[in-house]
């Protein structure tokens, strides 16, 4: 019984403890329920609050504008201002520059018009000065005249009266002198002394012109002297010039005709030509003592292999990415040559072969109609292989002066690899052979219309 009522007593203290616990429970719950609720109401409350604040900052910006537009009114105020008062400077100047213009109009009426009666006013007093001297030298005339007595003038007048009638006859007008008496002497003597002293005058007007003209004469006569001088100088230097170039043309024209019959000479074959060869950047180190002489009728012709190229195609069916290759080929009558075995997949060769060729026309058709065979061999070890070949025509060295550059293209020897890759060379004759060459082109050309003319008129 014991146990059972502590077991109660126990289960009583579970049960107040699990009330209080469920008390506590129930508490924390509505505190919870309460945090939640003040956290609604906080973030309502920053929301009111961010809503007063973007409300303050529009209030203000607001009032900031509103002070803004007053001093912009304002500053609208004052500008209309400062137009209108330039407005009416600008009209103020407008008007003082009209009255300027025109006070300088008038000024200029009024100079014109003075200039005007200033020439007027020199020209009558130019006129009053003239009537002066004229009135001035009938003054002199007249004091003259009245230093003379009539009596000595009558006794002049008969003294040349007697003299020219004693000498080819009478004079008429001094018989009339003497029979018009003294008055009409008087008057006879004044026009007579009018007429002297225009005369005089005349003569003074003619004697300065033909003074003028004698200095003009002069004037003229040195400058014409200047100009015969210096076209006498420069005649004879011009002589000299002509002299200096004629000797000049002559000694070009003996030289062009000199190296025309050596080119002549070497063209046709009628003079030993003693070649020698060329130094190159790559051989500036070394001396050259040895010249080649070619006898009459010969030239050089020089072959150069530069190098091949190889195409990827045949690169993969060697399988080899750096073959070591090698050329052959054989000209005219010449035994075959080849070239140094270089690795890689654009070779180099850079070899240069030699022929002293006779150029006669077994050469030059030759030259016309055949081609140099060009192989390509892959050395292995001891042995090679050919690879492929192409042909070199040799017409065009006829063509092109005596000097050709071009690509070979190889064709494999296998069927699986039918385009090996290409050969770049030089071809080039050494002596200039272009009168030859065009000789032979014209003799071929002739043959092949002759030839064709046969054909036709057997047919």
């Amino acid at each position: 019984m014991l146990k059972v009522d502590e077991l109660s007593t126990e289960l009583k203290d579970e049960r107040l403890k699990s009330l209080e616990l469920e008390k506590e429970l129930q508490s924390s719950n509505i505190s919870r329920l309460k945090m939640e609720q003040l956290k609604e109401r906080i973030s309502e409350l920053e929301q009111d609050r961010d809503l007063l604040k973007e409300n303050n900052e529009k209030l203000v910006n607001s009032a900031f504008d509103v002070s803004q537009q007053q001093k912009w009114q304002i500053q609208e105020q004052q500008l209309k201002l400062q137009i209108a008062q330039l407005e009416t400077a600008l009209k103020a100047d407008l008007v003082d520059k009209n009255e300027i213009l025109d006070k300088i109009k008038a000024e200029r009426d009024t100079k014109e018009k003075l200039t005007e009666e200033n020439k007027r006013l020199h020209l009558q007093f130019l006129e009053q000065k003239q009537q002066m001297e004229e009135l001035s030298d009938r003054l002199k005339f007249y004091s003259r005249e009245n230093d003379y007595d009539v009596a000595e003038l009558t006794e002049a007048l008969l003294l040349i009266k007697t003299r020219k009638s004693q000498q080819s006859g009478d004079l008429g007008f001094l018989k009339e002198v003497e029979e018009g008496g003294s008055g009409s002497t008087e008057s006879s003597i004044r026009e007579l002394r009018a007429a002297h002293a225009e005369t005089i005058q005349e003569l003074e007007k003619t004697r300065n012109i033909l003074s003028m003209e004698s200095k003009i004469s002069k004037n003229y006569k040195a400058e014409l002297d200047a100009v015969l001088q210096k076209m006498n100088s420069d005649k004879v230097e011009y002589k000299q010039k002509l002299e200096r170039q004629a000797q000049l043309l002559d000694t070009k024209t003996a030289k062009i005709k000199k190296l025309e019959a050596q080119l002549r000479d070497i063209a046709y074959g009628t003079k030993t030509y003693v070649f020698k060869p060329d130094v190159t950047d790559e051989d500036e180190s070394e001396e050259f003592d040895e010249t080649l002489h070619l006898e009459r009728g010969e030239n050089l012709l020089e072959l150069q292999m530069v190098g091949a190229t190889l195409t990827p195609s045949a690169l993969e069916a060697l399988g080899d990415g750096e073959p070591s290759t090698f050329c052959t080929y054989s000209f005219y009558l010449f035994e075959l040559h080849s070239t140094p075995v270089v690795t890689g997949r654009q070779p180099k060769y850079g070899f240069t072969s030699k022929y002293v060729v006779s150029v006669d026309e077994r050469f030059l058709d030759y030259l016309n109609r055949c081609s140099v065979t060009v192989e390509l061999h892959q050395a292995l070890g001891l042995d090679w292989r050919t690879l492929g070949s192409g042909q070199l025509r040799l017409h065009q060295l006829l063509e092109q002066d005596g000097r050709v550059h071009g690509t070979v293209p190889l064709v494999g020897t296998s069927a699986e690899v039918r385009s090996v890759g290409s050969v770049d060379y030089w071809l080039r004759l050494r002596i200039p052979m272009t009168e030859t060459i065009r000789l032979y082109k014209e003799k071929v050309t002739a043959v092949s219309y002759i030839s064709s003319a046969l054909s036709e008129g057997t047919q």
